[in-house]
């Protein structure tokens, strides 16, 4: 029943009592009827508040809400800063573009009285990045779509076991594996400097150094890390860890000085001691082939226990007590007219107090004389293998008598096709690097194995992890084997087929959808914003390795495609299919198209050895020699269908204003080669070089100013989505943010070190930037 309805029966009520009081006698003398009470409006709270998530993502439904909206009495009126609104308590709303909104809540009573609030909301698009590795918090920054969960350069491996490990490298990164490499977990390091070593005491104790002396602790497996103090900023650091507390650091370069801790790094004191190794019991040993040194005190100290030798001496720890040291020459015997070359072994049981001293007997001089002296590796006291030339010798009486192993039946075998594993394991690789061969046995029997690489296990050594476990490292590239080196498995570094995959050029015609060429020839399609690609063509080109670059027109529909083959090839269907222009006997540089007709490109002529402009007014379908050009040049760009500008070595920049008949050499004011340009409108250009270059034209080209940006590194590629906003890329992860139209520029934390070679973006949250080694970043906050 409405309000009215009840007012009307209570007047009804009133006037049948006061006829039948009249009808009594009654009601003469009665008192007036009591007054209604007043209903007091609802007070809005003098501290109302908006209660909201700062950021939020484009279709995430973002909910909104005050601290008046459990309270009666009162209205509310939203405006989400869009155009659309609410009067809901608390409401939800699906923001459909990016940007920064401005969201008001004016709130009222039923007396009249009301209050407005503001409130700064930013709307990002992170559904292309969630869960990926971020150079920022919460999705937030540049995140690795390419490869997983990084690319960025491993430094360093640390098993302590054939599940556990650690892997360490640039912007900080810490990744633990409990799987054998299967999958990497990252771990918050804090850092963003480059980290060069990492080494377990055990499960839960370890130490990372890097850059500029940096030392992380973890009491935990690495789910916490502490910077400590170390005051040692030596290149190649290397830490060992020699129990719970006890670790040094040292560099590989030697340069003279260490840093021990004793007290899980409270404190790290400095000695003046270089070891080369450490001992399983944290004794240092150090010898530059002339003098082996040794200190059990932590470097405080340290005794000369050999002394006198050579260059070319090798010493071998066996033990805490066991030393060998190797001295190889060679003597002119000039009877004869060749060289003897002969083997020298020092070997003490007693720590070095004292020595032995003989001359190895049993090995072939040719041997020597051919190649030099390889590896020499004792596993006690007796038993030993060293390689010469193209075979192992085997000792049984420590070093004093070898004699030569047989080789694996098949295989052609040279110098450089030996090595000995630890522990005695015998490695024996063919001269064409197809077989590989393994013997535990001191070479009496022969395995067949797989090597990690094509190029074989020479160079660098695998460690054994368990009885079948061996981990092989180099460089950046980890390979884990768990049959006994029968097969590998790649658990570390890019691999192969993600390189062969890696984009060579990109387009994103949204925040879904994008097209790409890979590095097989491939062109890929993207349909969530480069999570995933699949192959569209395949072998649509050739695999090369030149320049490649997509234009589309602003409606996707028609497109070109400069490949690495030097050829432009054209799509009117959005990419869906390609063809190719005879282009004869030209070679395609760089190219530019104003509409889908108008285009332009710089070319080589092969037969008249001359670099010239072609000009098109079919959308790519025949080519024209336009003019001849006087400097070679690197880019192009048009503002329009009559300004260009071509940019080039030694700071060369010519341009035009009759669509490219004649050109003009313009000032740039510097030497440096310019590798980029682009117009932002149809009047400001921009140039990028070497060394951080940037150069600016707010005449079409006709004349040029420096930009100072702060880089220092090769920039390649520059992108602006409005008159405001833009972003440059370059060498050394660089990425510069500007959000006024470039009169300052911003870095940002790319969280990689590698060559990024091109951006794109569609939008002031979402971009892409592709790079070197298979290298894909993206953003959904606009790398904030």
């Amino acid at each position: 029943m409405s309000t009215n309805l009840y007012e009307r029966a209570g007047w009804a009520g009133v006037l049948l009592s006061a006829a039948l009081l009249s009808a009594c006698g009654g009601g003469g003398d009665s008192a007036d009827p009591a007054p209604q009470p007043t209903v007091q409006p609802t007070a809005i709270p003098d501290n109302l508040s908006i209660t909201a998530p700062a950021s939020s993502d484009v279709t995430a439904g973002t909910t909104f809400t005050s601290n008046a909206a459990a309270l009666t009495g009162l209205s509310f009126a939203w405006s989400f800063g869009d155009g659309s609104g609410s009067t809901e308590a608390s409401p939800k709303h699906d923001y459909a573009k990016v940007g920064d909104y401005e969201v008001t809540l004016r709130v009222s009573n039923t007396a009249g009285a009301s209050k407005e609030l503001k409130y700064k909301l930013s709307v990002n698009n992170r559904a292309h990045v969630k869960g990926l590795v971020c150079s920022a918090a919460a999705d937030s920054g540049w995140c690795w779509q390419q490869p997983r969960p990084t690319g960025t350069s491993r430094e360093d491996y640390f098993f302590l076991d054939a599940q556990t490990g650690w892997s360490v490298g640039d912007n900080g990164e810490i990744f633990k594996t409990v799987d054998g490499g299967k999958t990497w977990a990252r771990q918050d390091s804090g850092l963003s400097a480059r980290l060069l070593s990492i080494a377990f005491a055990d499960a839960n104790n370890g130490w990372a150094v890097g850059s500029y002396g940096a030392v992380l602790r973890s009491t935990d497996g690495g789910k916490t890390w502490s910077q400590q103090a170390l005051g040692l900023s030596d290149s190649g650091l290397r830490v060992r860890a020699i129990d719970a507390n006890t670790a040094a650091v040292y560099s590989i370069y030697g340069y003279g000085r260490m840093r021990r801790t004793t007290d899980g790094g409270k404190t790290w004191v400095e000695q003046a001691f270089a070891p080369t190794e450490i001992g399983t019991d944290g004794t240092l040993w150090s010898f530059d082939g002339y003098t082996l040194k040794k200190s059990s005190d932590g470097g405080a100290t340290s005794s000369t226990l050999y002394s006198g030798g050579s260059y070319s001496d090798r010493f071998q720890l066996v033990d805490s007590q066991l030393l060998f040291v190797r001295s190889y020459s060679s003597t002119w015997d000039s009877a004869n007219s060749r060289y003897v070359t002969k083997l020298t072994l020092r070997r003490s049981s007693d720590a070095g107090a004292s020595w032995t001293s003989y001359e190895a007997q049993g090995l072939v001089d040719a041997d020597l004389s051919y190649s030099g002296l390889g590896d020499v590796s004792f596993q006690d006291a007796d038993k030993g293998f060293l390689v010469a030339g193209a075979n192992i010798y085997r000792s049984a009486d420590g070093g004093r008598s070898w004699s030569k192993l047989g080789t694996p039946a098949s295989g052609s075998w040279s110098y450089s096709s030996a090595k000995i594993f630890a522990g005695g394991v015998l490695y024996r690789k063919s001269n064409d690097n197809k077989d590989h061969f393994l013997s535990e046995d001191g070479g009496g029997s022969w395995l067949r194995v797989a090597s990690p690489t094509s190029d074989g296990m020479i160079s660098y050594s695998p460690r054994r992890l368990g009885a079948k476990t061996w981990l092989w490292v180099s460089g950046d590239q980890a390979y884990l084997s768990n049959d006994g080196m029968l097969s590998w498995t790649q658990v570390g570094g890019v691999s192969r087929e993600v390189a062969q995959r890696s984009l060579e050029a990109a387009w994103f015609f949204d925040a879904k959808r994008g097209l790409a060429l890979n590095a097989s020839g491939e062109l890929q399609e993207t349909s969530n914003g480069g999570l995933d690609w699949s192959t569209k063509i395949k072998n649509l080109v050739a695999a090369n390795y030149g320049t490649s670059e997509f234009q589309f027109t602003a409606n996707g529909s028609k497109g070109w495609l400069l490949a690495g083959d030097n050829r432009i090839y054209r799509s009117s269907d959005g990419g869906a299919s390609w063809s190719t222009p005879l282009m004869g006997r030209y070679t395609i540089g760089a190219f530019h198209f104003v509409d889908e007709s108008t285009g332009f490109a710089k070319a080589y002529d092969q037969n008249a050895n001359k670099h010239v402009l072609l000009a098109s007014s079919d959308g790519g379908t025949t080519w024209t020699q336009r003019a001849e050009l006087t400097a070679e040049g690197t880019a192009l760009q048009f503002g329009s269908d009559k300004k260009g500008v071509i940019v080039g070595r030694g700071g060369h920049i010519l341009a035009t204003e009759d669509g490219g008949k004649t050109w003009v050499a313009r000032f740039s004011g510097t030497s440096v080669s310019l590798n980029r340009v682009l117009f932002s409108d149809a009047s400001t250009a921009w140039a990028l070089g070497e060394s951080g270059t940037v150069l600016k034209s707010g005449d079409a080209g006709q004349t040029w100013t420096p930009v100072n940006v702060g880089a220092t590194q090769r920039l390649n590629s520059i992108r602006f989505i409005d008159a405001q906003q833009g972003w440059i890329v370059g060498d050394g992860g660089t990425i510069l943010l500007t959000r006024d139209g470039g009169r300052t520029w911003v870095p940002q934390n790319s969280g990689t070190q590698k060559s990024l070679q091109r951006v794109y973006a569609v939008d002031s949250r979402t971009a892409w930037i592709s790079g070197n080694e298979g290298t894909l970043l993206a953003t959904g906050t606009g790398g904030l």
